[in-house]
């Protein structure tokens, strides 16, 4: 002992340390669920000195998602089969992207948000382009659709939280399993169908589809009742007389989602004699859905991270049950399969259709539900 004062050295790393926290705090609880001061106490810092690093939560949100974007853009070597190999490496090392892109971005401010989109519909043409090369027989539309759909595949390990020593090999053949897919149908475009609700008799129902419309544009948290409102014709005070809270709505739709999906899983198994039958009958019944219902899948998806505890694992309870339906036949029909290895290849399928409802390409492709249905299962039958 000298009697001086121990001085703790800075880390080189800490901008680094601390991206990386914000990330993973971010993924877990959601962007309006932490603080600065959460952050860096996470980290081993004060507020203040977070601050010398980064402008506040915001600066940190978007620094999140362009290291991640950077990243992606490093990862797009000139051949397929190196790109997917790169895709592959950048999803599991750092997992919380696929929810920080579909669910934080909306929190970016309008030139940041259009930024993050354009460069990632960059990095999907880029994709697309390659499969055109390696697949000519492939119509600009299909190649595009094939390259966002690698793009769901590979974000799905965002979702859940299995891990084995065969994953990186099982994911790599989920998205060679798509972008060898005779899926797509080249055919004419259909009319787009409007993207807000349509007029109803009930005026409950009325707000609640304003809500799930609301909601799944631009969250949960960004979304006020005189919002949901002002969509429905109505004044914010007016919609208290059929919802006690904003949050009674939002449980009222993940509720509404949960149960519709049950029974179109229940409809799917009663007319299925055998696990073999049964599992693309509960995949098509899911893509149905999904393709009617976007928004709502979008809300199921990004949404239940705002209710309060109870509600919050009670719904996820719900979600999860839903899984473990598809896990249980896929392993009927697969039984080679482990568990995690079941679980992995039921969420890429999950997340490439949740994805692919949700983007505008999809829209006015005639066979959509179809196509979904022939992906999801193409990448249930993926082999590492």
């Amino acid at each position: 002992m000298n009697g001086k004062a121990t001085v703790r050295a800075r880390p080189r790393d800490r901008r680094a340390q601390i991206l990386r926290t914000a990330a993973a705090l971010f993924h877990e609880h959601g962007y309006h669920g932490v603080g600065v001061d959460g952050i860096a106490a996470a980290v081993g810092i004060s507020g203040p000195a977070l601050y010398k690093h980064f402008r506040g939560k915001h600066d940190l949100l978007w620094h999140v998602i362009d290291s991640g974007l950077a990243a992606y853009e490093a990862a797009s070597p000139a051949g397929l089969g190196e790109l997917l190999d790169a895709m592959v490496a950048l999803a599991l090392e750092r997992r919380e992207l696929g929810v920080l892109w579909q669910r934080e971005s909306r929190n970016l401010n309008a030139p940041e948000r259009a930024e993050f989109r354009a460069r990632l519909r960059r990095g999907c043409e880029h994709t697309a382009r390659l499969l055109a090369e390696e697949r000519p027989e492939l119509g600009e539309d299909e190649a595009r659709l094939l390259s966002w759909a690698i793009t769901a595949v590979v974000s799905s390990p965002s979702y859940h939280r299995a891990s084995f020593e065969g994953y990186p090999a099982l994911l790599r053949g989920m998205l060679a399993a798509v972008a060898r897919s005779t899926a797509p149908v080249a055919a004419p475009p259909v009319p787009v169908p409007q993207e807000a609700p349509r007029e109803r008799a009930s005026r409950r129902e009325a707000i609640l589809a304003a809500a799930i419309h609301l909601f799944a544009r631009h969250g949960f948290a960004a979304v006020s009742n005189d919002d949901i409102g002002a969509a429905t014709g109505v004044t914010g005070p007016t919609v208290y007389k059929h919802f006690a809270s904003k949050t009674e709505i939002l449980v009222t739709a993940l509720n509404r989602g949960d149960d519709a999906l049950q029974l179109a899983l229940d409809r799917a198994l009663t007319g299925a004699p055998a696990p073999a039958d049964a599992l693309p009958a509960v995949v098509a019944s899911y893509a149905d859905f999904a393709a009617g219902h976007p928004d709502l899948i979008g809300v199921l998806i990004t949404e239940v991270i705002h209710l309060p505890a109870e509600e919050r694992h009670a719904n996820r309870r719900k979600q999860h049950l839903y899984v473990a339906e598809w896990t249980r036949l896929l392993r009927a029909v697969r039984p080679e399969l482990s568990q995690p290895e079941a679980l992995a290849l039921t969420h890429g399928a999950l997340t490439l259709v949740n994805d692919l409802v949700r983007l505008p390409l999809t829209r006015s492709r005639p066979h959509r539900a179809e196509e979904l249905t022939a992906l999801a299962l193409e990448v249930l039958r993926a082999q590492a």
